[in-house]
C-alpha cells in the first residue's frame, strides 16, 4: 500500500499562520499535521508516501530526509482546483490511499480500510456543509450530495484499487480548473465500485484557527507563536479577548483571538464595517481581518498608553476631537439592513441583553425601570458612529498625536456612550471634567445619567464573562454615580 498527501493549497482560511507556513504544518501537540499523518502511516508499515505541494513548497523540504517521503511540487496549484494535484500522482492511484494534508487524524487509519476495495473513509458531518455519500444497503456510493449539512461525508482520506485508479486517471485528463478531484471520482460510480466505509470521531477539519481552539486541539498561547516568526509571541493585557504581540515579514502587529462566548456578544463584521469608514482619518492603525473573527492590527511603536494619573488637557481635548471625527460620520443607507440590530444599537436592548446574558439581578423594580427611562432617553438621541470603550488601554499617544484602537464595540448610537465611557473610565474630575464637558458639549445630568447605564452594562459583562472583581468594581461606580443624581448633586 502507498500514500498520497495532498499539501498544495493556500490554506487562506488559516491566515496570519499560513503567511509563514502552509497549513499542513500548523503544529498540534508537538507535531504539524501532515507529520502526525507520516507517522501513524509508518507506523503501520507504509513508506511509499509521496507529498503533492505548491504554496511554500520549500517548507516540507526537512520531510525529505526525516521520513524519506517523497515531494512533488505543483506549478498549478495557485490556478487550478485540487485535480490538479491528484494528477500529479495518478500513476501512484493503485493500491493507494490518497489524504488531504492539513487534517488532523485522531487515529491511524489503515486498520479501517477495507481490503480490495475502493473506498472513502466517511464520518458524519461535524458543522457546516459536506459532500454527503448516498449509498445503498451494501454501502456502495450510488451518488453525492454536494453541500449536505448532514449525512456521512467525506473526510479527506480514501482508498483506491488499480481498477479504480485506471478509470480517475482517464476522468483528470477531463478536468477543468474549477475542478475537485472527487468530481472525478463521481462520475466513475456507475462504473466501479466505490464504498463508503463509516467511522466514527476519525479526524477534526481545520477549516479555520478557531476549528483548532474550538476543538480544543490549539491553546491562544500555542497559537498566537505559530504566528509569530520568532515562535514567541508577548502576550497583552485584555479582558474581552486575547491579545499578543506578534511579528509577521519584520513587522509588529497585534494579533486578536476572540475570547471564549464574545460571539454571543459582539459581531465581528459589524466590526470590520465600522473600521472600513474611519480608515483614512487617520485615527487608528490598520487591521486586517481572517476567518473566525482573528483580527491583527499594526503595532504602534513608540507609543504609550494613557495614563490616569498623568493625563493632561492636552490628551483630553485630542479625544475629544477623535470623537467629533467619529460622531460627524452618518450612518451609510441600508446600514441597519446589511448588519442587523448590533450595527444601530438599542441602548435599552443593551441593558436588557446583558441582564440576561449574566444571570444577575442587581437593581429593584423602581431602579430597573429608572434606568430604562435613561436609556430610553440615549435612544432618542441620533446615531453617531460611536467606539464605546474609551478604557485607557485603547488610547495611545506618540508626541502630539493620539491614537485610538480596538474597535471590537463600535456601532452607531447615542453619543452619549462615548461620552461616558471616556469620563467614567478615566474617573476625569475637576479642570479636566469641565474642560471635556465643555469641548464636548456634554449636559452634566445627561452625562452622570449615561455614566450610570454605561457602568452598569459593564458590570453585568463582567459577571457575563466571570471576571467578577471588573463587574463589582463598575457596579460599586455605578451605585455612586445613582447616588449623586438621586442627591441632585452634579459631576465635579
Amino acid at each position: 500500500m502507498r500514500a498520497n498527501i495532498l499539501c498544495a493549497g493556500f490554506g487562506t482560511r488559516l491566515r496570519p499562520f499560513t503567511y509563514l507556513k502552509p497549513k499542513p504544518l500548523l503544529n498540534i501537540g508537538g507535531y504539524p499535521l501532515v507529520e502526525r499523518t507520516i507517522r501513524q502511516l509508518h507506523a503501520d508499515g507504509v513508506t511509499d508516501i509521496a507529498l503533492v505541494v505548491g504554496y511554500k513548497h520549500e517548507c516540507f523540504n526537512y520531510l525529505v530526509d526525516k521520513y524519506g517521503v517523497q515531494l512533488i511540487v505543483s506549478a498549478q496549484y495557485a490556478t487550478a482546483n485540487n485535480y490538479s494535484s491528484l494528477q500529479l500522482v495518478a500513476h501512484r492511484l493503485g493500491d493507494s490511499l490518497v489524504i488531504d494534508g492539513d487534517t488532523y487524524i485522531r487515529r491511524p487509519v489503515v486498520p479501517l480500510v477495507r481490503p480490495g476495495v475502493s473506498q472513502f473513509i466517511c464520518q458524519q458531518t461535524q458543522q457546516g456543509r459536506e459532500w454527503e455519500l448516498i449509498t445503498d444497503a451494501g454501502d456502495r456510493v450510488v451518488a453525492v450530495r454536494k453541500d449536505s449539512p448532514s449525512g456521512y461525508c467525506m473526510s479527506g482520506v480514501s482508498y483506491w484499487t488499480e481498477e479504480a485508479a485506471a478509470l480517475i486517471r482517464e476522468e483528470l485528463d477531463k478536468s477543468g480548473p474549477d475542478d475537485y478531484w472527487e468530481d472525478a471520482v463521481i462520475r466513475i460510480l456507475d462504473r466501479v465500485p466505490v464504498y463508503a466505509t463509516r467511522v466514527k470521531m476519525l479526524l477534526c477539519e481545520i477549516d479555520s484557527l478557531s476549528d483548532a481552539l474550538s476543538l480544543g486541539l490549539l491553546t491562544p498561547d500555542e497559537l498566537a507563536d505559530q504566528c509569530s516568526e520568532t515562535q514567541m509571541a508577548e502576550k497583552l493585557k485584555g479582558l474581552t479577548n486575547d491579545t499578543y504581540h506578534i511579528q509577521l515579514d519584520g513587522k509588529g502587529l497585534v494579533l486578536r483571538i476572540p475570547g471564549q462566548g464574545t460571539d454571543q456578544i459582539i459581531d465581528r463584521s459589524v466590526e470590520a464595517a465600522m473600521l472600513e469608514m474611519v480608515k483614512d482619518l487617520d485615527i487608528t492603525p490598520e487591521c486586517h481581518f481572517y476567518a473566525g473573527g482573528i483580527k491583527t492590527t499594526d503595532f504602534l511603536e513608540g507609543y504609550r498608553i494613557l495614563n490616569h494619573d498623568t493625563l493632561d488637557r492636552f490628551e483630553v481635548l485630542g479625544v475629544v476631537d477623535i470623537m467629533r471625527r467619529l460622531h460627524d460620520i452618518r450612518m451609510p443607507a441600508g446600514f441597519r439592513d446589511t448588519y442587523g440590530p448590533s450595527a444601530v444599537l438599542s441602548v435599552l436592548s443593551e441593558v436588557k441583553l446583558y441582564e440576561r446574558q449574566s444571570g444577575v439581578n442587581l437593581l429593584t423594580d423602581h431602579e430597573r425601570e429608572l434606568f430604562y427611562d435613561f436609556a430610553r432617553e440615549m435612544d432618542k438621541d441620533e446615531k453617531r458612529f460611536c467606539h464605546r470603550d474609551f478604557v485607557l488601554e485603547n488610547i495611545l499617544r506618540k508626541g502630539d498625536d493620539i491614537k485610538l484602537i480596538d474597535f471590537e464595540y463600535a456601532c452607531f448610537c447615542s453619543p452619549y456612550w462615548d461620552y461616558a465611557s471616556f469620563v467614567t473610565e478615566t474617573r476625569l474630575s475637576g479642570p479636566l471634567l469641565d474642560c471635556f464637558i465643555e469641548a464636548s458639549g456634554a449636559d452634566r445630568t445627561r452625562l452622570l445619567k449615561a455614566m450610570i447605564i454605561v457602568d452598569y452594562i459593564w458590570g453585568l459583562w463582567g459577571f457575563y464573562r466571570e471576571c467578577i472583581d471588573y463587574g463589582r468594581g463598575r457596579i460599586a461606580e455605578m451605585d455612586r454615580n445613582l447616588k449623586l443624581l438621586q442627591r441632585g448633586e452634579k459631576l465635579a
